[in-house]
Order: C-alpha cells, then structure tokens, then sequence
C-alpha cells in the first residue's frame, strides 16, 4: 500500500495529474455548462449524487429510479443541500440538456438520466482519475 510520501515522490505523479486537469478542461471547453457542476464542493457532490443514482438503479425496478423525488430526498437526508438547492440543481441540469427525462415513464413517475454527450465526457474524465490510481 502506496503512504503519502511514496505518492508524492512517485516519478509520474505531476503527469498523472496534469491528465486529470486536461480532462477537467476539455469538459470545460467542451460544454462549460457541464463543468459548472465542478463550481462548487456542493454542485461537485449533487452531481455525483444523481450519476451514483442513475448508475445504481436496477432497470427492472421503476421504484430504484432516479427521480426528482428521490434525488431531493437523498441530497436532503445526508445534508448535501437544502430541498430548494436540490430542486434548483435539478431544474438546472434538465434546463441545459445535461439531465433528460427517460422516454415510456409509467406516468406516476417520470425518471431522468444523464444524456448520452454527459455520460461520454464524464467517462474521459473517470479514465483519466482511474489511470491516475493505476
């Protein structure tokens, strides 16, 4: 197991960071309106909120959706934001095209997930943070 001094003197270290920033900027430049979810520790943690939502789901259970509903409720509970940030961020997400409603909702819920372009550009940057722990 890697302790702080061997990460910090590892010989590849400023590389591997230096890939984490490009990526950071490429969605910037990309989709500025994306990376504004990075402004903020709050914005940062709603946003993993709602992809951890999205990814965790089980597609055969509508209940394990992602909801406006549910996410409000998830953010609220662990004191991430209050109720109205969360409702504002999601609003946000869907106003910019960065969220989408899930066509074939059964009309008691309406799901949302991540658009295609914002599942592409998250997974450069992912890469980039997994090569860094490589």
């Amino acid at each position: 197991m890697l302790d702080i001094e061997d990460i910090a003197a590892h010989p590849d270290l400023h590389r591997h960071v230096q890939e984490q920033s490009l990526a950071l900027i490429h969605i910037y430049e990309a989709s500025p309106r994306l990376a504004s979810i990075f402004a903020t520790q709050q914005r940062w943690l709603m946003g993993h909120v709602g992809l951890a939502m999205h990814f965790r789901r089980d597609p055969g259970d509508r209940r394990t959706a992602l909801t406006v509903s549910r996410f409000i409720e998830f953010v609220h509970q662990h004191k991430v934001a209050s109720r109205n940030t969360a409702d504002a961020f999601i609003k946000e997400m869907l106003n910019y095209r960065i969220a989408e409603y899930v066509a074939g909702g059964d009309g008691r819920t309406h799901p949302l997930q991540p658009t295609a372009d914002t599942v592409r550009t998250f997974t450069g940057w992912v890469h980039a943070h997994l090569r860094t722990l490589d």
